[in-house]
């Protein structure tokens, strides 16, 4: 044995030693973890079902739709239950049940779960067309579905909300994460999210578990919707914590008669200095106009964060 070897003879030794502290970090559980490369795998091909002509599966040659999706959900649904059967003993309802009950209960939850599909579909649509009125780089739809990471982030948020709501363990953090990693958004499984959300441009974006976001939001980078104290640690569990951005239907219509008041108000003023005449435009009208334009950007309640109805003006 020459000196490298006994080196290595004896670091092992002490790892071995270090190991048997019984802590956290020394649990070997080979087969009682996730598989996080699978997991990813798995909503890659969730993607291509929520964007079937977008993306490519490219492990098999198709010649239809069809055969395509078919192949696609019978690889999903094989290795979500696999996955699922493994973290579902996280879960306290199933930390004692037997092997038949967990089989079982993974696949009713894989089928519950791709049920929910076309209504993820139905969303990620009025998330695209808020991020093509919401932002006037955007040249093309495709373009949004192709490059944007914050439709990403929101894709992956919503597929990994739903199995949040089933009661998943691990696997929705893991697929939530991953977009984090790629896309520096980092949004709960947690967050509830309506229609029509966008985020522009998004890095440095944080989003807590238990945030509700209405529909017609926008965002932009830098945001921190989080707790306003987590002081209390494990006792905050399951606890709203988190703020709730929306727009009660009774606001929203006085928002909507206040703006249109205020656009009448601004105009009837810039009018009636006009009709004066024989001056040029003073620092007043600028600033009127200015304030107009600002208004008409739409409803800002906080840094970075707006509301805005896509019914009634564009962005």
């Amino acid at each position: 044995m020459n000196e490298i070897q006994t080196k290595i003879s004896a670091l092992t030794g002490k790892l071995m030693d270090d190991y048997g502290k019984g802590r956290v970090i020394d649990e070997i559980k080979m087969f009682a973890y996730p598989d996080r490369n699978i997991i990813i795998d798995i909503l890659e091909k969730l993607k291509i079902v929520v964007y079937p002509g977008y993306h490519r599966n490219s492990n098999y040659r198709t010649y239809t739709v069809k055969n395509n999706i078919s192949i696609l959900l019978e690889d999903i649904i094989y290795n979500l239950i696999r996955q699922t059967s493994v973290v579902l003993r996280y879960a306290p309802a199933y930390r004692k049940a037997d092997e038949e009950t967990i089989a079982r209960e993974s696949e009713r939850i894989t089928f519950a779960f791709l049920d929910t599909i076309p209504k993820i579909r139905e969303y990620i649509e009025t998330d695209i067309q808020a991020f093509y009125d919401g932002d006037p780089a955007a040249y093309n739809k495709d373009e949004i579905i192709c490059t944007y990471p914050g439709l990403y982030a929101i894709f992956t948020a919503r597929v990994a909300h739903e199995l949040f709501l089933l009661g998943v363990p691990l696997i929705p953090r893991i697929m939530t994460e991953h977009a984090h990693s790629l896309t520096g958004i980092d949004i709960h499984p947690g967050t509830t999210i309506g229609k029509y959300f966008f985020i522009d441009h998004g890095t440095g974006i944080v989003i807590g578990e238990t945030t509700v976001i209405g529909n017609n939001v926008k965002i932009y980078q830098g945001v921190t919707l989080g707790a306003l104290s987590t002081r209390g640690g494990q006792n905050l569990r399951g606890k709203k914590r988190h703020p709730t951005i929306r727009v009660h239907p009774r606001r929203r219509h006085r928002h909507r008669q206040k703006r249109r008041h205020r656009r009448q108000r601004l105009h009837h003023k810039l009018h009636s200095r006009g009709r004066k005449g024989q001056r040029q435009e003073s620092g007043a009208d600028v600033q009127l106009r200015r304030r107009a334009a600002r208004r008409a950007q739409g409803d800002r309640i906080g840094r970075n964060v707006v509301l805005y109805d896509l019914k009634t003006r564009n962005m």
